[in-house]
């Protein structure tokens, strides 16, 4: 599972394809798989990127305080 640590906290992503990034950002309280059905369309053209926000999915919350 890829992961990244960020300020702290450990952020689950995934990429997808080649090419100029295209990063995709969920909404509040859903995560990357909110975008399954377009990202084999997008990354056929970019390196499309999704990620799990903080606390949401396969990222950490974190001990510190989200402001």
């Amino acid at each position: 599972m890829p992961t990244i640590r960020a300020n702290g906290v450990w952020l689950y992503y995934e990429a997808h394809g080649a090419g100029a990034p295209l990063l995709l950002i969920a909404g509040l309280g859903v995560g990357s798989w909110i975008w399954y059905k377009q990202v084999p369309a997008f990354s056929r053209h970019f390196r499309t990127i999704v990620f799990d926000q903080r606390g949401i999915g396969a990222s950490e919350l974190g001990e510190t305080p989200v402001t």
